[in-house]
């Protein structure tokens, strides 16, 4: 029942934040296409209504905002607390943990350092080594690009 409600909650308030978009966007379109042929007090109204619902809308997008915020806090809160309940546990219990099977999440809370498997370490250093000598040759390509464009240019100039 709680997500039911949860769902039907973002379903407004998306039906809402396009209602307010809608009709700031129409105002504006009416401001601007037919302020010569409604009279000068009929335009102002429209323009007053845009700026309400503009401002009704960046009230909205920012409590949607704040929402999501406080859940990724929540959500990042409770798995540290159960990482260190899991470490209060493991110092009760005087239970030894091998190394290698802490995650280094654990390892951050506890004060060691985080360390990755020697094959995701090996594969990120060939990746980075790839992405350098993409963004090398990239690099190149751009500066003979630029070199044929002034050869051209100059050409040009010289046929002139």
């Amino acid at each position: 029942m709680g997500i039911e409600n949860i769902i039907d909650e973002d379903k407004s308030r998306f039906l809402v934040t396009l209602y307010y978009l809608v009709m700031f966007i129409g105002s504006i379109l009416i401001i601007t296409y037919f302020y010569k042929v409604f009279s000068w007090w009929l335009t102002l109204i429209f323009f007053i209504l845009g700026i309400l619902h503009l401002y009704f809308l960046l009230q909205l997008l920012n409590q949607i905002k704040t929402k999501y915020q406080i859940k990724d806090n929540l959500l990042a809160q409770s798995r540290t607390n159960l990482e260190l309940q899991n470490v209060k546990l493991i110092k009760e219990l005087d239970y030894k943990i091998n190394e290698q099977e802490l995650t280094n999440s654990l390892r951050r809370l506890i004060g060691k350092k985080p360390i990755f498997p020697k094959e995701r370490e090996e594969k990120l250093r060939e990746e980075y080594k790839d992405f350098k000598n993409k963004r090398k040759e990239q690099k190149k390509k751009d500066k003979l690009e630029k070199s044929k464009e002034k050869k051209l240019l100059l050409e040009k100039e010289a046929r002139k």
